[in-house]
């Protein structure tokens, strides 16, 4: 298959997603490239991106890894796009652009990586296009048929690299609590602070630990380890110092943290925030609690510190879980609804109705 991605910009999770599949397509023989936005990456993004790789070897720019085509557009033409079998938008924006691309270009797929809370009424008039989709957890497809969608709606699950993650350090290494922390409104900033806070202020002896992009956030207790921007290796030694490691997000797609601490041997407690309700079953491989409910969150921590037979009972039932969340699986689902879609033609591209 001819296949096209049609991606946003080069930075953050959803660009690795976009590197992952297509190299991944590439690997199995079909012919994968990928379009992004360069109006995407305005100069103080590309300088930062500049500053932050030589600064701290950072991945952030995943498409610098592509093997493939990566072309960098400022307007998506059907003579960028070329001829395919298939088209792929990844998210509203992208979605929105491939709608008007002529039938030649390929099948127009919908790529949703998750809810885009800052983006609803483009994120709106995408799920009421026509258009197969390609969902990363299935809570998404719940929500669009809730919305009326009619098409057809495959979920291929992120995956984890299990040479890149993994428990590196012996279990009596293990001490304290972790997680990631990003500014933004969906990743929960204040449940991250207010979960440390009052971890802090109810067992103080508890090591803290945090890692992200952003400068070491005001607010975080005193002696908490903070690492920006680490490498995969500094990252999986802070999991794997980790007892137990929680995720604070409003809204997730489908988290690649909660997977990542999971193959490093970390009991985890999420909040109930999309896709880790695929990750995690609660009360058999880990805990899920309310969006923005700091106390349950701090609570099922607490007990899991306690309780050193409950967390290797999670941590067992994880590791048990982790074989269905692998980049090759995940590829190989990404092959067999591609064929599908192709072998089956494209909708007209009309909104949903009623």
């Amino acid at each position: 298959m001819r296949i096209t991605f049609v991606a946003p910009g080069p930075l953050g999770g959803g660009a690795r997603v976009v590197t992952e599949y297509a190299r991944g397509l590439l690997k199995r023989g079909h012919h994968a490239r990928i379009l992004y936005g360069r109006h995407n990456l305005r100069v103080r993004d590309a300088l930062r991106d500049t500053y932050l790789r030589l600064r701290y070897s950072s991945r952030d720019n995943w498409l610098r890894s592509f093997p493939g085509e990566a072309v960098a557009y400022d307007k998506l033409t059907p003579e960028l796009a070329g001829r395919n079998d298939a088209v792929i938008g990844v998210g509203a924006n992208c979605t929105l652009s491939i709608a008007s691309l002529p039938g030649w270009c390929g099948v127009k797929v919908h790529n949703c990586h998750g809810r885009e809370l800052s983006n609803m009424e483009r994120m709106r008039t995408a799920w009421e296009l026509r258009m197969p989709r390609i969902v990363v957890a299935s809570y998404l497809e719940r929500e669009m048929r809730a919305r009326g969608c009619e098409d057809e709606i495959y979920t291929v699950h992120n995956g984890v690299e299990s040479e890149e993650y993994f428990p590196a350090l012996p279990e009596e290494a293990r001490s304290g609590v972790g997680t990631v922390f990003h500014g933004a409104y969906t990743k929960g900033p204040e449940l991250i602070l207010g979960v440390f806070q009052q971890l802090h202020q109810l067992s103080p002896s508890t090591p803290l630990m945090m890692f992200g992009s952003y400068p070491r956030p005001a607010g975080l207790p005193a002696g908490t380890k903070y690492v920006r921007l680490p490498s995969i290796a500094q990252a999986r030694g802070l999991y794997s110092r980790a007892e137990v490691w929680f995720c604070g997000s409003r809204s997730e797609g489908f988290p690649g943290p909660v997977l990542e601490a999971m193959a490093c041997g970390c009991a985890l407690v999420s909040t109930d925030c999309g896709g880790s309700a695929d990750q995690i079953q609660d009360g058999h491989s880990g805990y899920l609690v309310p969006v923005d409910d700091v106390e349950a969150m701090t609570g099922r921590i607490l007990n899991l510190l306690r309780e050193p037979d409950l967390r290797k009972r999670f941590r067992a039932a994880a590791q048990a879980g982790l074989s269905g969340f692998t980049w090759t699986k995940a590829i190989q689902s990404l092959e067999t609804a591609l064929a599908s879609i192709t072998a089956k033609g494209a909708p007209s591209l009309v909104g949903i109705t009623g």
